[in-house]
């Protein structure tokens, strides 16, 4: 009897220790949840380039990611709350060229729980000059623009 209970003790222990922000089952934590996405975005061009990437709560209230001009090869990440990043999308992306700038048309309206979810990284890159300016959109791995 003393062994039976020593092993359910020890099978047990991690559940009872865990700590840290999680859904509840029981009395127990047992599913850690993350509460943040992370949005990389990266200018893999040779200009500068404004990236025009917003994200809110819905289409009709965006905010912008304030990620300023990127320079060439400059990347930077940001970390957004889930219940603040629902949407997500970019718009008027511009590449700043020599002579012209070269404005993208606007992203699709990427949502959480259907395009990323919460916890993943979206890297946004933009790619290529001129007329071949480019952006990708992958979420937790996977191509999805």
């Amino acid at each position: 009897m003393l062994a039976r209970f020593k092993l359910l003790l020890i099978c047990c222990a991690p559940l009872i220790l865990q700590t840290g922000c999680g859904d509840v089952i029981g009395e127990f934590q047992i599913i850690p949840r993350n509460t943040e996405i992370s949005v990389r975005v990266i200018n893999n061009t040779d200009f500068d380039v404004d990236p025009g990437v917003e994200f809110g709560r819905s289409e009709l209230f965006l905010q912008s990611l304030n990620a300023g001009i990127l320079a060439p090869d400059e990347v930077v990440t940001f970390d957004i709350d889930c219940d603040d990043a629902l949407v997500l999308t970019t718009t008027d992306s511009a590449q700043l060229g020599l002579f012209t700038e070269f404005v993208l048309d606007p992203l699709p309206l990427f949502e959480i729980d259907f395009d990323y979810f919460c916890g993943e990284l979206i890297v946004i890159e933009f790619v290529g000059n001129g007329q071949e300016f480019d952006v990708f959109v992958d979420a937790g791995g996977e191509n999805i623009f």
